[in-house]
């Protein structure tokens, strides 16, 4: 009997273990989700704010888009377009929603944040894509255990993409800024559903 119970305990673990990560970083960046929908976390300092939000990848038009719905407040958005020749243009309202919000905050740190995600998410698009436009990478990656960790070059911005789920995507995504003046910005992403199809 406790064989049959142990047997039991040991397939049922089975059904619920992820998938394990590649260490080709190209296909690594696969189970990264930019077409999703789910909660998440911002932190300015002190202050947290918490949100749903639906992102949108269109790798055709050559952009993404990140909507933040907070309750009781105007929606904030973050646009990344990369369809002209000669760079990518970000346009966000979440930079203004962060500096009206939070006194003190030095407005290029805001700025540096933001660039910061979307220079991330440029990179993940083009390295899995194995785009030659990116000709510079500006995060180092690794692979810790079943995680992916970056660092910028400038090593003031890291992300952590966490808890590869059995539908082959993470489920957590932690994005965070810290300057030298101790600015610090914090961006979790927890992926409740995903729409672009995975491996």
């Amino acid at each position: 009997m406790r064989l049959v119970a142990l047997l039991i305990l040991i397939q049922s673990c089975a059904l619920f273990k992820g998938k394990d990560l590649s260490d080709q970083l190209d296909e690594s960046l696969k189970n990264v989700c930019l077409s999703s929908q789910g909660k998440g976390r911002l932190q300015v300092g002190n202050s947290k704010y918490v949100f749903s939000y639906e992102a949108a990848l269109d790798e055709e038009h050559a952009n993404w888009l990140l909507a933040l719905n907070f309750p009781l407040r105007p929606q904030e958005t973050l646009q990344l377009d990369w369809s002209q020749e000669g760079g990518t243009k970000l346009k966000t309202s979440l930079e203004d929603k962060i500096i009206k919000e939070n006194r003190g905050v030095d407005p290029r740190s805001v700025e540096n944040f933001v660039q910061g995600l979307g220079a991330l998410i440029q990179e993940i698009i083009h390295t899995r894509t194995n785009d030659e436009a990116l000709k510079t990478k500006q995060f180092d990656w690794k692979k810790v255990r079943n995680e992916l960790w970056t660092l910028n070059k400038k090593r003031n911005i890291k992300a952590k993409f966490k808890k590869l789920g059995t539908e082959g995507f993470f489920t957590l995504m932690e994005l965070s800024y810290l300057e030298p003046d101790k600015s610090f910005y914090k961006l979790d992403l927890v992926v409740r559903q995903c729409f672009e199809n995975q491996k």
